[in-house]
């Protein structure tokens, strides 16, 4: 699943997709995502994302995603987060898949 399009998002959500083993479920939201507005997105080789918050943890931080997306969700108008790629092998599992956080991050962005 490649993106397609002049859309800086989509051309380093390509690099990110040949570099690295995405889950199906990933690949499902990924999916998803393409047809919102990306307002972020932020990629990290060293420490991670943290699940719940989205904020940016040292390598000492126990759980730890690379990959951090906010879009707009057009439903509600809402800023909605995902995160994917955990950052050790233990947590990559079936139970840990990307997760979306129902809840408004707007107010995080500003």
């Amino acid at each position: 699943m490649l993106f397609s399009g002049d859309n800086h998002f989509f051309k380093t959500l390509n690099t990110l997709l040949k570099r690295y083993k995405f889950s199906n479920q990933e690949l499902e939201s990924l999916q998803k995502v393409k047809k919102t507005e990306i307002i972020s997105l932020a990629y990290t080789n060293d420490g991670g994302f943290d699940l719940k918050t989205g904020d940016y943890h040292d390598e000492d931080h126990p759980v730890n995603y690379k990959l951090r997306i906010y879009y707009k969700d057009q439903r509600n108008n809402s800023t909605k987060m995902l995160v994917m790629l955990p950052s050790t092998a233990e947590e990559f599992t079936p139970e840990v898949k990307a997760y979306q956080l129902t809840k408004s991050v707007k107010s995080q962005l500003l």
